[in-house]
């Protein structure tokens, strides 16, 4: 999975893409990759998943999808496409607005709806299971993020 924002994104939109990336990855126990559109792997692009935040301005891999896709004034979205064939991704989540604010507010409310999940999952990944304070060894099949 791969969280991008625009390469000229506005700094709040930035923020936003870390905070998604960062939530994702302690919900999930998985790497999460964070980045500007222009540095996507090719392989994230051909095979992966993708987030893109950010305004049909400040991300051109938003602004190529439908204007279907883009909101009413003064409201965020939090989108999920599915392609058959990559274009951008085969499966793309987008959360935008039609200003930073819009995704601001789209990108707390998607945070908001995982943090309960997001604050037990990384327990396996730093070996903060229970008893490993005390001296105990990890519990067997520790998660091995790639």
């Amino acid at each position: 999975v791969c969280v991008a924002f625009g390469p000229d994104a506005p700094v709040v939109e930035m923020e936003m893409a870390y905070v998604i990336a960062n939530t994702l990855q302690s919900a999930s126990g998985r790497l999460i990759r964070l980045c500007s559109t222009a540095d996507i792997p090719a392989d994230h692009l051909q095979n992966g998943s993708l987030i893109l935040v950010g305004t049909k301005e400040s991300n051109p891999l938003i602004a190529a999808q439908s204007d279907s896709l883009l909101v009413n004034a003064g409201k965020g979205s939090v989108t999920l496409l599915t392609h058959k064939d990559p274009a951008p991704a085969k499966t793309c989540l987008i959360v935008t607005g039609d200003k930073t604010e819009s995704v601001e507010a789209a990108a707390t409310d998607f945070v908001l709806r995982y943090w309960q999940q997001a604050k037990d999952s990384i327990c396996r990944v730093t070996g903060l299971e229970k008893g490993a304070a005390l001296g105990n060894k990890a519990a067997p099949g520790l998660v091995n993020p790639p």
